[in-house]
């Protein structure tokens, strides 16, 4: 019962806050109410600049590691 008044009290704050900080007050409607909803319980997955390709990570690992000529050639 604790975790779910948590739960609503980060909601009710979450909600709070988009409403003080919502450029246009006329366009509060239900559709908005249920996009900060969805929005609380996933949040949108910020991209990590400091997030590798494959490709970089293997170039890296041969770079660091002597190899044979046979396996450099492939």
């Amino acid at each position: 019962m604790l975790k779910k008044k948590e739960l609503l009290k980060k909601l009710t704050a979450f909600i709070e806050n988009a409403v003080a900080t919502a450029s246009d007050r006329n366009a509060l409607d239900r559709t908005w109410g249920e996009r900060q909803v969805k929005a609380f319980y996933k949040p949108p997955k910020a991209k990590r600049e400091d997030e590798k390709s494959f490709f970089d990570i293997i170039d890296e690992y041969i770079a660091k590691h002597k190899l044979s000529e046979q396996v450099e050639k492939l």
